[in-house]
């Protein structure tokens, strides 16, 4: 798993750097090629990562079936989310840009920077499918996000975070074990998480406001203020790489594979949908035991254990469903619900 994450990081820094700055500045004329490789190594090589991570998850939790159920479930449905959305969808169409099409509300612009100009960032995107790009893109966005949140609604967070997520949950899940890359997997969760979990627990406020203020900014520019949409997309595309790609490699390398799930602001939103649905983990179907085994596997550092022994249950909003909890607990005290 640790060679796998290493493909991950190192080949998502090499190629993006390489496909998105060395080769537009100083060799323009292997542009489309480099960006090509860029798009396959998004969606191809991912995917297959993570269905490789997962075919392991299965191997790895085969003998203890009934206490892995959750798990499971998240693997199987992580692999088949890849494989259509990452191999399936691209290969079909020849469209591959539904990475940035397939993030749902609030995590980019997206739709908006399609309306004002037909460009995603830098990337002409109106031309595509026989020159109606546009309409079928922003169709595209809307039936996901309106498919996403629909689900969440009746089935929880879990949905998206712990079965759908392209970006960084699929990785989380399917290659837990391999975290972090380098150190101790018991320094990062004891020493390391618990200092940065209120800053990144924080940050989330932080990010999901600045997303819903980018979305205003774009609506303002369609409605015609007058505003740079060249800055705009300067923005986005800094705290893009900064936060949401840099940074969560470094995560991935020194910390947890659910780090970036502190700050996403899709995630937030989600969190706040399925909150408002009642996503919760139950802790009264039998009597805890105070062994900390369900805040051992909780990768978001919540203290499930104080809830589990008053028999209380947990609807905090850093829970991203993925029921590591419940699988791990001793005497079947909890349940995701």
């Amino acid at each position: 798993m640790r060679f796998l994450i290493a493909i991950l990081v190192f080949g998502s820094l090499l190629i993006g750097l390489v496909s998105q700055w060395l080769v537009p500045s100083y060799y323009p004329r292997f542009q489309d090629s480099f960006y090509m490789l860029y798009l396959v190594f998004e969606h191809i090589i991912r995917g297959i990562l993570i269905i490789g991570g997962a075919i392991i998850v299965y191997a790895l939790t085969v003998r203890v079936r009934k206490k892995s159920i959750m798990r499971q479930m998240s693997a199987l449905g992580f692999s088949i989310s890849a494989f259509i959305l990452l191999c399936l969808l691209p290969v079909a169409s020849g469209f591959w840009e539904y990475y940035n099409v397939l993030m749902p509300f609030p995590w980019s612009t997206f739709p908006l920077q399609l309306l004002y100009d037909g460009h995603f960032f830098s990337v002409a995107l109106q031309n595509a499918f026989n020159g109606n790009g546009v309409f079928v893109l922003l169709a595209v966005y809307a039936v996901f996000n309106a498919a996403v949140f629909l689900v969440v609604i009746f089935f929880g967070r879990r949905f998206f975070c712990s079965m759908v997520c392209m970006n960084f949950g699929a990785h989380a899940e399917t290659l837990k074990e391999g975290f972090p890359l380098f150190g101790s997997r018991e320094r990062m969760k004891h020493v390391l998480m618990p200092k940065i979990k209120i800053v990144l627990s924080t940050a989330k406020w932080i990010f999901l406001s600045a997303n819903l203020i980018l979305l205003f900014l774009w609506g303002a520019l369609l409605a015609g203020a007058n505003i740079s949409a060249a800055s705009l997309r300067t923005v986005e595309l800094m705290k893009y790489m900064i936060f949401e790609l840099f940074f969560v490699l470094f995560a991935f390398a020194a910390l947890s594979g659910r780090t970036y799930c502190y700050y996403c602001p899709s995630g937030t939103m989600i969190s706040l949908v399925g909150r408002a649905a009642g996503h919760c983990i139950r802790t009264d179907k039998s009597t805890c035991i105070g062994c900390g085994q369900c805040n051992d596997a909780c990768d978001m550092q919540i203290d499930i254990r104080a809830q589990a022994e008053k028999g209380n249950t947990v609807n905090s909003l850093l829970c991203v469903g993925c029921g590591a909890c419940v699988d791990a607990c001793p005497v079947s005290t909890l349940e995701y619900q």
